[in-house]
């Protein structure tokens, strides 16, 4: 199983415990702000900004939720920062993935996601469908996610990135993508979808080869697929005259059952198919429940990295510095020129910095005039 090491280096995002007074730490330091910003993307061209993008409230509530969980050790700080600088280089990157991965979200949920362990209601043929439906979305979207890293491997260097990928390619070769779609191919007579976007001037035709052992009296028993596959011929017009005397000829050679005239022929085909393309998409279902859980890590851990970038992209349109700061010893805390970031978006533009030394001293008393700048300098330490 692929799992998504982008926030942490051991472990995935499991609802770890946040700050207990995180209402009070938002409200304080005025984080709302920021939270709201990242909701909102920067659209650039030529480095110049054109337009604010649309508010995505996903954005918002998992850059709050990841702020809002400490983190525990030297170690966990570093990767972070290395991921973040990873990420904050390759911007247009870190947009395709979150958009690749928020649409397929979307369609999986327009398919008939299971939601709080409970499948919407629907009929065996339709739940087929569906099932085909999402087998070719997981294959599109792992193969176009292998591919987009693939393009940047050079270009990545943080470690959360490079082991998704090396899982990924392991996980899903070019080879078991190919042969997700062979047999996305093969039953594609039985949903038309896969193939239609291919080439609307196709129809898909059955071609089905059973086994069977003959028993006394040529009783047939012991019925095993033996061949799925679906044949494309060109669509004809069907009130044509020349297609109907085709077809008829066609009818009328040996071995040839005409079973669309006759019902009960009819419907025992039907079955026959149904549960031809059941028991070969079932074959896959151990593929898609390898998956399943890792979309959903995913798209919260890229999400967060989204938000950082929205939130860098305001931060340098109003030409605010930044850094990422070095974990030191509990009793010293040295910075140059630190600004505090909540006033410096909500004014669009760099306020006075504070410069200040502390080694080996456990109190520093701040005074100062009303209004004089003493909140600011606490709020910017955090």
């Amino acid at each position: 199983k692929i799992r998504i090491h982008f926030l942490y280096a051991d472990k995935q995002w499991l609802n770890p415990p946040r700050y207990s007074d995180q209402n009070n730490i938002i409200k304080d330091l005025g984080l709302q702000s920021l939270f709201t910003i990242a909701a909102k993307d920067v659209l650039t061209e030529d480095r110049r900004m054109m337009t604010i993008g649309q508010v995505d409230t996903y954005l918002s509530n998992t850059l709050k939720t990841v702020m809002m969980t400490p983190l525990c050790s030297k170690e966990e700080v570093y990767y972070r920062h290395e991921m973040l600088k990873d990420s904050m280089r390759k911007v247009e990157f870190i947009d395709r993935l979150y958009r690749c991965i928020t649409d397929m979200l979307e369609q999986w949920n327009h398919i008939g996601r299971k939601v709080t362990g409970k499948s919407i209601g629907r009929d065996s043929v339709a739940k087929l469908f569906d099932d085909i439906h999402l087998l070719q979305l997981f294959a599109k979207t792992l193969g176009e996610l292998r591919r987009m890293f693939e393009k940047e491997e050079e270009f990545l260097t943080a470690r959360g990135f490079l082991k998704f990928y090396n899982d990924l390619c392991k996980e899903f070769p070019e080879e078991k993508e190919e042969a997700v779609l062979k047999v996305l191919q093969d039953v594609s007579f039985f949903s038309n979808e896969f193939e239609s976007e291919r080439n609307v001037n196709l129809e898909a035709l059955p071609h089905l080869v059973l086994g069977c052992n003959l028993a006394l009296g040529l009783k047939c028993e012991g019925f095993v697929v033996e061949d799925v596959a679906t044949d494309f011929r060109k669509l004809k017009n069907r009130n044509n005259l020349a297609t109907q005397l085709q077809e008829y000829i066609h009818a009328q050679k040996t071995g040839a059952i005409p079973y669309k005239k006759n019902q009960n022929l009819l419907t025992q085909v039907s079955s026959m198919q149904y549960e031809t393309v059941r028991y070969v998409v079932s074959a896959c279902s151990n593929f898609m429940s390898e998956f399943e859980g890792c979309f959903d890590q995913l798209h919260f851990q890229v999400g967060f990295l989204k938000a950082v970038n929205n939130l860098m992209k305001h931060v340098n349109r109003f030409h605010l510095p930044y850094c990422f700061p070095q974990v030191c010893a509990q009793d010293s805390m040295n910075f140059e020129d630190l600004k505090e970031m909540v006033m410096a978006i909500e004014q669009k533009r760099a306020p006075v910095g504070n410069t200040c030394c502390i080694d080996k001293r456990m109190l520093l008393v701040i005074t100062g005039a009303n209004q004089g700048g003493k909140s600011t300098f606490l709020r910017s330490l955090n």
